[in-house]
């Protein structure tokens, strides 16, 4: 497991916590140059990278990236109007997802980006995508492409390849050029040779249908190195020199293709944030040691259900290791962030600091008995701004008016 840049982080942290309560997330914009850094030193500028809007629904992120003149990959009708109001112009705006066919059609703009996922989304829009001037795309589903949790069963994304000659004959009948085909197979691809595989399939299902196009979406993917999968079955070796090598065999199967796109959200983003929890209470129980914190799994942290984070105790505790869970303020067994050796000094009133919480961890946040936290951005000029405060009551309880 890769250290965490400690040396950035905790300097930020502690002055958060000079002006702020906890719970709270802190992102900042230095992590994500890293790693599009890292990107560009293993692959060059023969790709370009797409912020996954879903990964981090977070105006300030969307803002800085819009500023880097790089595009942002939506898969809802929200995002995609979110995308046009923070100023993404439409040619910077890929749009993929399911069922695109039931959005409102006031959300819809010219020169759009768009990857359909289905044929019925093909009949139903084609007539938009022309008089809109739309870059259209398929969502090619390889037959290595299932339900992670459930492998035996195909997950229901994209456009089969007993499907796809169908499709291409659609677009032809409606005298719409394929600009793209997208694949994306899951979060932490388990290896290169996935990547391979689908491609491979992809190149026969082409030869099939004798279609020519210009662009290549290879989605994202990447696992994030920080993090523990708790699962064995999730743990990847894809890397950066995999998808440097998998971008040349690209390069060597579609001669013709013109354009490569990632969409990598958990490894870009995962690094640029850290959630902030008070220890508010400890109890001795059974002989184990548990922290109840003013945050947890339940409000702020789904991932941990799946993945272990690295984790810091701010003061720096010292001394004998007692087996600890770090549990939430929710009435929920399942409200528990991690267990781990910790020292028997960690005290009410430390902080928990939970790393990489970059990723999915704004997305699938909720108001179980419980106010949103507060979000904090750190910005280009080392300015810690609330960009949102802690939910009030009477916004807490006044949704529902």
């Amino acid at each position: 497991m890769i250290d965490i840049d400690r040396e950035y982080w905790i300097p930020i942290i502690l002055r958060a916590c000079e002006h702020y309560e906890t719970p709270f997330f802190l992102f900042s914009q230095m992590p994500i140059r890293k790693k599009l850094d890292c990107i560009i030193e293993a692959c060059g500028y023969s790709v370009t990278n797409w912020l996954s809007f879903k990964t981090l629904p977070l105006p300030s992120v969307l803002r800085w990236w819009l500023k880097t003149g790089s595009g942002v990959e939506v898969v809802s009708e929200y995002e995609l109007l979110a995308a046009c109001q923070e100023g993404f112009s439409s040619d910077r705006i890929i749009v993929n997802g399911v069922a695109k066919h039931s959005w409102r059609e006031s959300c819809w703009v010219d020169g759009l980006r768009v990857n359909f996922d289905s044929v019925r989304e093909i009949q139903s829009l084609a007539p938009v995508a022309k008089s809109k001037g739309w870059r259209v795309g398929i969502r090619f589903h390889p037959s290595i492409q299932n339900d992670p949790e459930n492998q035996e069963y195909p997950d229901q994304f994209g456009i089969p390849a007993d499907t796809f000659q169908h499709a291409c004959n659609l677009l032809r009948e409606k005298q719409i050029e394929l600009d793209t085909i997208h694949i994306h197979l899951r979060s932490n691809v388990p290896n290169a040779i996935c990547f391979r595989t689908a491609l491979d399939e992809l190149e026969l299902s082409l030869k099939q249908t004798n279609v020519e196009f210009h662009c290549i979406d290879l989605g994202g993917g990447l696992p994030v190195e920080e993090v523990r999968q708790l699962d064995p079955s999730w743990h990847s070796t894809f890397s950066l020199e995999d998808l440097s090598r998998l971008l040349r065999y690209c390069q060597e199967t579609f001669p013709r293709v013109q354009e490569y796109i990632l969409e990598n959200g958990r490894f870009v983003l995962s690094g640029c944030g850290v959630l902030v929890l008070t220890v508010k209470d400890i109890k001795d129980i059974g002989g184990f040691r548990y922290l109840i914190c003013d945050g947890g799994r339940t409000n702020h942290a789904l991932p941990s259900d799946w993945e272990e984070h690295e984790i810091d105790i701010l003061p720096n505790r010292t001394g004998a290791q007692v087996h600890t869970a770090i549990c939430g303020p929710t009435c929920m067994a399942f409200d528990c962030i991690s267990r781990r050796n910790l020292a028997s000094s960690v005290s009410v009133g430390d902080k928990v600091v939970w790393f990489n919480a970059g990723a999915y961890h704004l997305s699938w946040e909720n108001q179980f008995s419980q106010p949103l936290a507060r979000v904090l951005w750190h910005d280009d000029d080392e300015n810690i701004l609330e960009v949102r405060p802690t939910e009030s009551f009477s916004k807490w309880w006044g949704r529902w008016r």
